[in-house]
């Protein structure tokens, strides 16, 4: 294994440490720059999302429809309270699911940004998790999609989160299915 003289344009040089040495199988063995752009927006977004539901439930961000869709999941604001009209309704029933919610999607996403961000190493356990990632996000796509005709009755609408799911899912597959992946050597003491 040779040590490069220069990284490759466009490598995110700040994440390999310097005690690395910079071989060619440590580059092919990174997370490339493409997935990392499209994972870190999508995920960090997901993140925000996530702490807003749990510790500001029922505040819009300044994203398209973003207060349509907290209302339409969520209920009206604030979230968790009845109307005297709401059948089947329970004082803080919607706010522990918003919450509930919120937890569940920032711990995912930060755990997608910290497979795609951390040890420039790659290995088999990137390799699965990116496989579970690409599930998942395929099926958060579907079911979301499944609610479209009830969000277009809200005036709302789910599609460019989707979109963003349904690219990551795409990238994250082309990475588990074209990278190759070498075991590691096993030192003997």
């Amino acid at each position: 294994k040779r040590p490069l003289r220069a990284l490759p344009a466009g490598h995110p040089q700040h994440l390999i440490s310097p005690d690395i040495k910079l071989t060619r199988d440590l580059l092919t063995m990174t997370v490339p720059l493409h997935l990392q752009l499209v994972m870190g927006a999508l995920n960090a977004l997901f993140f925000v999302l996530g702490l807003r539901d749990v510790y500001f439930p029922g505040v819009a961000l300044p994203i398209p429809d973003d207060d349509k869709l907290v209302q339409a999941y969520f209920g009206p604001l604030p979230v968790g309270e009845c109307s005297k009209l709401a059948y089947d309704c329970y004082p803080g029933k919607m706010l522990v699911l918003s919450q509930s919610w919120g937890a569940v999607l920032a711990t995912v996403s930060a755990t997608k940004l910290v497979v795609a961000f951390s040890n420039p190493e790659g290995t088999f356990l990137r390799r699965n998790l990116f496989l579970l990632f690409a599930i998942c996000d395929l099926h958060f796509a579907y079911i979301a999609r499944g609610f479209g005709d009830y969000l277009a009755s809200q005036s709302a609408s789910v599609a460019p989160l989707v979109g963003g799911m349904l690219l990551e899912a795409a990238l994250l597959l082309l990475d588990v299915g074209l990278r190759t992946r070498t075991p590691k050597k096993i030192r003997k003491k």
